[in-house]
């Protein structure tokens, strides 16, 4: 073969490999330019970034358990992603069964729910062992909900929820959220947080 073809068959296939190796992959992570990727980027729902109050759309709500209270709070110290805040809930309840819901009715159709949550080791310790997604539904505001997810203290935890896997049609949303939960055994508490983070509803 002419040296010239040689020479230029090398430089195209240069130039391919070049291309392959930059710009997008098939996650659409980003080529930063250090031999790496960056990771897309997420737009939660709620970041709870900005702000200084719980937005209007999420209420707490303690009325299932006689004498628990819930003061929200942001906290710029508990932030999942490192580099914000996140929600953080001082509870306050006597001896006995807990639950403690965060609910959202901004959305009347959902496929995917994601909270990210933690519990401090105070919560833990007084009995708060983890929680569940839901939803209700329709006129008769149907309860549904996800797989109940252990928590460990001091440790975010991802919480999902894909209701079309649980035959579950999310599309007359009235309420959704998550539920923190206590059993029966647990102790009193005063001002014990909870925290959640980088809520998803898609």
């Amino acid at each position: 073969m002419h040296p010239y073809n040689i020479l230029t068959m090398s430089l195209a296939l240069a130039g391919a490999l070049a291309l392959a190796g930059c710009g997008s992959d098939s996650n659409g992570s980003v080529d930063n330019g250090g031999g790496g990727t960056t990771p897309p980027t997420t737009t939660y729902t709620y970041d709870f970034n900005s702000g200084t109050s719980l937005p209007t759309t999420l209420t707490l709500n303690a009325s299932e358990t006689a004498g628990l209270t819930a003061t929200p709070t942001l906290d710029a110290t508990q932030d999942a992603g490192g580099k914000g805040q996140a929600l953080a809930v001082a509870i306050t309840a006597p001896l006995g069964e807990k639950k403690l819901y965060l609910q959202e009715t901004g959305h009347t159709k959902a496929s995917k729910l994601s909270f990210q949550v933690k519990l401090s080791q105070e919560a833990f310790d007084a009995g708060f062992t983890g929680g569940k997604l839901y939803a209700k539904t329709g006129d008769g505001w149907t309860w549904s909900n996800g797989d109940w997810v252990s928590i460990n203290p001091d440790t975010w935890t991802t919480v999902t929820w894909t209701p079309g896997t649980d035959s579950v049609d999310l599309a007359d949303i009235k309420e959704l959220g998550l539920q923190f939960y206590a059993g029966a055994t647990s102790t009193a508490v005063s001002e014990v947080k909870v925290y959640v983070d980088n809520i998803l509803i898609e």
